[in-house]
C-alpha cells in the first residue's frame, strides 16, 4: 500500500503532487460510484419512454445528480447525455434540450414497494413457482374466474414469485396511479395470456418482454396480448409435448387509458397530438367501450401473477 519514488528533490515533489491527485481522484470516483450503486436501490429517476412506452432509467451517476438537486429543492438541474447538455425542470417534471421539451421525468421511491405478505419466503433474487393447494382460499380466487368461461380441468395453480419483476411492476403502478394525465384510475385488471412451454418459462423469468410480441397476433398492435376471458387464451396455449398439458397466466395488467389498436402498431398513439407527441395512450384494445382484448407495450406494465396448468 505504499508508493516509492526516487529522484532529485524537485522532481520527486512534483511527482508526489501528481500521484496524490490521481489517488484522491480515484478514491472520490470510487466513493461516488458506491453512493450511486446504493442510491439506485432506494430511488430511481426515469424518462418517460415515448414511442417505446417503457420508462427509461437514467444512468447511475446521473441519478445521483438529479436526486441531489431534488433534495436540495433546486428548481432545475443540468445533466449530460452523450455530450449533450439537458435540463431537468422539477416544477413541471420535464426534460429539456436547447430545442425544447423532450419528455416527462418521474421519481420512484423503491423503498415503498412491499411484496405481498402471503408470498412464501424466498431469496431476494430467486424466481419461485409456489403450488397453491386446492384448500387454499387463493385457489378458488384464481380457479373460479378461469372456469367461468373454460370447461377445461385444472391440473394445478402456481403463484409466480419474482421479486425483481414485481418491484418493476409496483413501481410502474405507483407512477400510473399518480399520473395526472391518466383519466382511468382503475388501472389494474386481471387478464389471461396463453403460450407454449418454452415461452412460459421465459415469461416467469423475464416477464412479458416485447421480443415475444407478434408471434401469435398483431391485429391490435405489436405488443403483448391479454384477454378478459380465459377461453379466448386457451387457443394460444400450446400442449406440452411431454405431458399434453396446457398452461396460461392470470396476469396483473396496468391498462390505464385505452384506445382502439391497429394492425402492426408498434406503440399506442398520442392522447392528444395537438398537445404532445410523447404523451401516449397506455393500452390498445379491440373495443374501447367494451374491451375484451388488451395489448400492452411496456415491459413493466404487467406481472405474471399465477400460472394455471390445465387439460
Amino acid at each position: 500500500n505504499r508508493i516509492r519514488m526516487q529522484g532529485d528533490t524537485i522532481s520527486v515533489a512534483d511527482l508526489s503532487t501528481q500521484v496524490h491527485e490521481i489517488v484522491s481522484n480515484a478514491a472520490e470516483t470510487a466513493r461516488i460510484e458506491r453512493r450511486a450503486a446504493e442510491l439506485k436501490e432506494r430511488v430511481r429517476w426515469f424518462k418517460a419512454g415515448g414511442a417505446s412506452s417503457t420508462d427509461i432509467p437514467f444512468d447511475d451517476l446521473t441519478n445521483v445528480t438529479i436526486e441531489d438537486a431534488y433534495k436540495d429543492k433546486e428548481l432545475k438541474v443540468a445533466i449530460y447525455e452523450k455530450g449533450r447538455k439537458l435540463t431537468v425542470d422539477f416544477k413541471t417534471m420535464e426534460l429539456f434540450s436547447s430545442g425544447g421539451m423532450l419528455t416527462k421525468v418521474m421519481r420512484t421511491d423503491l423503498t415503498k414497494v412491499d411484496f405481498p405478505s402471503f408470498w412464501t419466503p424466498q431469496s431476494k433474487d430467486k424466481v419461485m413457482l409456489v403450488e397453491i393447494k386446492a384448500t387454499d382460499p387463493f385457489y378458488r380466487q384464481v380457479a373460479d374466474p378461469f372456469q367461468k368461461t373454460c370447461r377445461e380441468t385444472i391440473i394445478k395453480i402456481e403463484r409466480v414469485q419474482n421479486p425483481e419483476l414485481y418491484n418493476q411492476y409496483s413501481t410502474k403502478k405507483m407512477s400510473m396511479d399518480n399520473a395526472p394525465n391518466i383519466k382511468n384510475k382503475s388501472n389494474e385488471m386481471r387478464l389471461y395470456h396463453g403460450s407454449d412451454v418454452k415461452t412460459i418459462n421465459a415469461i416467469c423469468s423475464q416477464g412479458f418482454n416485447r421480443s415475444f410480441a407478434g408471434r401469435n397476433a398483431v391485429m391490435y398492435g405489436r405488443g403483448a396480448y391479454f384477454a378478459l376471458n380465459a377461453n379466448y387464451s386457451t387457443g394460444y396455449s400450446k400442449p406440452d409435448p411431454n405431458t399434453g398439458y396446457k398452461q396460461m397466466f392470470q396476469t396483473l395488467v396496468l391498462v390505464g387509458d385505452m384506445c382502439v389498436g391497429q394492425n402492426g402498431m408498434i406503440a399506442p398513439p398520442p392522447r392528444d397530438p395537438s398537445v404532445s407527441q410523447v404523451d401516449l395512450f397506455d393500452t390498445t384494445v379491440d373495443n374501447p367501450s367494451n374491451p375484451t382484448i388488451f395489448v400492452t407495450y411496456g415491459d413493466a406494465q404487467t406481472y405474471p401473477e399465477y400460472l394455471i396448468t390445465f387439460q
